[in-house]
C-alpha cells in the first residue's frame, strides 16, 4: 500500500492509448481503488486519456488481450490517498464498438458520460478500498 501523504516523485501525467484492431464487440473492465475517475466517449481508438498522479502505484496498468480491455491500479492490497494527493484519470471510450462495461470504484469521485458510448451491459459496484 502507498504511503498516505508521501510522494516519491514529481506529479506526472502520462497518455494512454490501445488500438482498436477489429474487435467486433468488447469487454472493458475498469478497477479504480482510489482517485477521481472520468470516463467519456470520443476516442479514435479503443481506449484514449490521461492519468495523473505523484505515486507510480495510483497509476494505471492497461491490459488488450482477446477482446477484453483491463484498466485497473497497480497498487496491491490497498491504496490511500492522503489529503495533498492526486490521482486522476481521465478516460475515453471509443463511440462505434459495442462493449460490456464494467466499473469497479473505491475511495474518490467518478463521473460517467454514457451518451455516445455502444453499451451493451453496464455493471458498476462501489467497493471499499481494500476489497478487490
Amino acid at each position: 500500500m502507498a504511503a498516505v501523504g508521501v510522494r516519491p516523485g514529481k506529479l506526472q501525467t502520462e497518455p494512454k492509448s490501445v488500438e482498436l484492431e477489429d474487435a467486433d464487440s468488447v469487454r472493458v473492465e475498469i478497477r479504480m481503488r482510489a482517485g477521481d475517475l472520468e470516463v467519456s466517449g470520443g476516442a479514435d481508438k479503443l481506449l484514449e486519456g490521461d492519468s495523473t498522479y505523484y505515486v507510480a502505484e495510483f497509476r494505471p496498468e492497461v491490459k488488450y488481450s482477446g477482446g477484453t480491455l483491463i484498466v485497473r491500479q497497480a497498487c496491491v492490497g490497498g491504496c490511500a490517498l492522503g489529503d495533498n494527493d492526486r490521482c486522476e484519470w481521465d478516460l475515453r471510450l471509443n463511440n462505434d464498438v459495442p462493449m460490456d462495461l464494467s466499473i469497479g470504484l473505491g475511495a474518490g469521485t467518478s463521473h460517467l458520460k454514457r451518451a455516445g458510448l455502444s453499451l451493451s451491459t453496464l455493471d458498476i459496484e462501489a467497493a471499499p478500498v481494500g476489497a478487490r
